[in-house]
């Protein structure tokens, strides 16, 4: 792990990290939906953003999961956020979540959520049917792999290995090495990207609750701050003129952080620490009460 720890978590009875007692609240505050820094990667489960949102008396959902990009969280708004129905939607963006679209866009099924309103397979539903399937998907892959895939699998493994000594993968991490978020690379996704923001917007419109989209900066070194600089406008940009509300933590929190590399494991790059998504939580807190939002404990 990225801390030197392995975490622990809990999850519910959908596969997200909440504990069980999350669902039997009278109403929600908030949902999450975002990838593996809206999940927690790196802490304990009582140390991510939904946790700390939890300790400031808000109702919470944590739905994110690693790997999710925008695609798979309208996905996730739709099929779990839509029947909670909570007041506030915090869409957790980071810049690698475009990268993800691409695939996404390859996918029959996701690509539905977007251009159908009424699409829904009703996961929410269906979870005793999901968990006899990944049952099932489980003990196939258990039974390939004690046979010729293991084997297969060492020849990947070297073939990667040798394959990131060609490309001095660890190095160029190390020297803040990469391809630039171009705009030709961007461009192809900029509709999409748009249209699901603004399906998202409707979908939380709908059942009267407001959506924030939370920019997450992917690494706080300078050097890579600059290289996605035209990412972050285009995102930026595109919720502006779709009206929705944005907490920018670059500005609200990192920029006038005294030591930002403090906030990530070993000052280098990765997800957050304890300490970054503590700051995370409470930057999103300070915005949602400066808007007036009072929580529905309080309320009650």
């Amino acid at each position: 792990n990225e801390l030197g720890y392995f975490p622990i978590y809990e999850t519910d009875k959908y596969g997200f990290k909440n504990p069980s007692q999350a669902y039997n609240k009278d109403g929600l505050d908030i949902v999450l939906i975002g990838d593996s820094f809206t999940e927690g990667s790196s802490v304990h489960q009582n140390k991510n953003i939904a946790e700390i949102l939890r300790n400031f008396n808000y109702n919470v959902i944590n739905l994110g999961m690693a790997g999710n990009g925008p695609l798979i969280e309208l996905a996730t708004l739709k099929e779990y956020a839509k029947q909670l129905k909570p007041k506030i939607i915090l869409w957790m963006f980071c810049s690698n979540d475009l990268e993800n679209l691409k695939y996404e866009m390859s996918s029959s099924i996701l690509k539905k959520y977007l251009e159908d309103d009424n699409y829904s397979q009703n996961l929410i539903l269906k979870q005793n049917e999901i968990n006899i399937l990944l049952k099932s998907f489980i003990k196939k892959e258990k039974k390939i792999k004690s046979t010729t895939k293991e084997v297969n699998n060492n020849y990947i493994r070297i073939f990667s290995d040798f394959f990131n000594i060609i490309k001095l993968s660890n190095i160029r991490v190390l020297l803040k090495i990469n391809l630039q978020f171009t705009e030709k690379r961007i461009l192809p996704l900029k509709e999409p990207f748009k249209e699901i923001i603004k399906n998202a917007k409707k979908t939380t419109s709908d059942w009267g609750g407001k959506m924030y989209f939370v920019y997450i900066p992917r690494s706080l070194v300078v050097i890579e701050q600059k290289r996605v600089e035209n990412l972050r406008n285009f995102v930026l940009n595109t919720n502006k003129e779709l009206n929705i509300d944005i907490i920018d933590l670059e500005n609200d929190l990192l920029n006038d952080h005294p030591d930002p590399l403090s906030l990530i494991p070993f000052r280098t790059r990765g997800h957050f620490n304890e300490k970054g998504y503590f700051l995370i939580a409470e930057t999103i807190h300070n915005r949602i009460k400066n808007d007036g939002y009072i929580s529905i404990k309080f309320k009650n």
